[in-house]
């Protein structure tokens, strides 16, 4: 299931970001580990082991650290949490 990433928070972790994830109806917050910038508008594919890459972009490739559903109160509480 490819997702498509909707708002990002950085997190004071290096290379660690907090997202709001879109695939058809289904909305999360997932915590990522990446290299890479992320940004609006990014789709995100799945791959092996908890990892997938940004814009099939096989050189960009993520781990996904945790997954919950959206809540606009889990999501308030990951923007305090991180760095804008």
């Amino acid at each position: 299931m490819e997702w498509q990433v909707i708002d990002i928070v950085k997190t004071p972790q290096p290379d660690v970001f907090s997202v709001i994830t879109q695939s058809g109806k289904i909305k999360t917050i997932t915590t990522i580990e990446s290299a890479w910038l992320i940004q609006k508008g990014d789709i995100i594919s799945p791959t092996l082991n908890a990892t997938y890459y940004i814009n099939n972009n096989r050189s960009h490739t993520i781990k996904i650290l945790s997954c919950i559903c959206f809540s606009p109160e889990a999501w308030g509480a990951s923007k305090r949490g991180g760095i804008r």
